[in-house]
Formats: C-alpha cells, structure tokens, sequence
C-alpha cells in the first residue's frame, strides 16, 4: 500500500497566508485612504474666526463628529478591510500550527504508521529480577 505524498503548497499557504492578509489590509488601507483624501474639497489655509465658532457647536446640537464624509466606497472599504485584518489576525495562530504538523507529517511519514521495531530479542518480567 503506498500512500500519496502531501503537496507541499497547502502547509506554506497556511503559514504565510495570514501574515499576507494582514499586510494586504494595511496597504488597501493607505491606498483607499489616499483615494478618499485626495478626493475630498480642501479647507481654506486661512481659517477667519467666524470659521471657528461656525465649527464650535454645543453639546446639544445635532451634527456630524470628525471628518465623516458620508462616502458609501469608504464606508464599505472600511468595513471589508476590517473583515480581511480581523480573519487575518484570528486565524494566524491555528493556520500557523496546522501548517507546521502537516509539514512535519509530510517529512516524517511514519507518524501515522506503527513504529519499526529493531532486532531485539524478547523479554520477560522475570529478566528484570
């Protein structure tokens, strides 16, 4: 009975995929954040005071916080990056042990079978005494 060999791409994916997740989100993160910013109209350089309290509102007042643009594209963007790192950063450890025991099955190939036993000769209890 002869068993077929593990590939050997499977186990490298599993060690190396997670940390590629996690670096193709931060780089899809600064490539969208750079399209959103470069996108947005510019604020006047020289801001007058009644920009600033027209920008000063009070607690009871209904608005937006920071600089939310509504952007549907960054919204969603946001939110399928936020997926990509979170299953990224969640599946690095388990994906980086099952990686390292198939390929440490791949190199020893008898993990799964009885072990060889040498030429001894039997023993009994009584050669113990």
């Amino acid at each position: 009975m002869t068993k077929k060999k593990q590939s050997l791409k499977l186990p490298i994916f599993l060690i190396i995929g997670p940390v590629l997740g996690i670096i193709l989100s931060i780089i899809l993160y600064a490539v969208i954040n750079f399209i959103v910013a470069s996108s947005t109209p510019e604020v006047s350089s020289s801001p007058s005071i009644s920009d600033g309290a027209s920008i000063a509102q009070g607690a009871d007042v209904q608005g937006s916080y920071g600089n939310d643009d509504g952007s549907m594209f960054k919204t969603i963007s946001n939110v399928l990056l936020f997926l990509l790192g979170a299953g990224s950063i969640l599946a690095f450890v388990p994906c980086l042990v099952i990686g390292i025991i198939m390929l440490n099955k791949r190199r020893n190939p008898q993990v799964n079978d009885t072990p060889t036993t040498q030429s001894k000769e039997s023993r009994d209890w009584g050669d113990l005494e």
